[in-house]
């Protein structure tokens, strides 16, 4: 029995293209707007390293502009990418907004500008519900 290639074209069972945008959000221009007083625009030309496993780092991303390429790495070297983020979308693990060292690296896979919001700023706007 042939498989149908068409198959291949709908989103995997259980909403992994719902499950994707929940995982990795885009911010609206507003929601951008409210953040921009906890932090600074940062510039990096394409092949900078944003963050690296094991140090630390500024707490939390948004991109502006361009592509970030996240990648783990292993005991022996390996780099496996996880994710790519782009405009809107924001780079931030629990780690890293708690003034801990990253687990992944973050590259700029063009020239990237983002908002580089600090970790003792993060708790600030990430709570300050509604009020900003």
């Amino acid at each position: 029995m042939a498989e149908d290639p068409k198959a291949y074209e709908l989103p995997a069972a259980g909403g992994a293209a719902e499950r994707y945008k929940q995982t990795y959000p885009e911010l609206a221009p507003r929601e951008i707007d409210r953040l921009r007083r906890f932090g600074v625009i940062k510039q990096y030309p394409e092949g900078t390293r944003l963050f690296e496993a094991g140090k630390i780092t500024c707490g939390m991303f948004v991109v502006l502009q361009g592509h970030v390429c996240i990648s783990q790495r292993d005991g022996l070297g390996r780099v496996t990418p996880v994710v790519e983020q782009g405009p809107a979308q924001f780079l931030a693990e629990v780690s890293q907004l708690s003034g801990r060292a990253a687990l992944v690296d973050g590259y700029a896979e063009d020239d990237v500008e983002v908002l580089a919001i600090p970790a003792e700023n993060t708790v600030i706007c990430c709570s300050s519900g509604g009020s900003g």
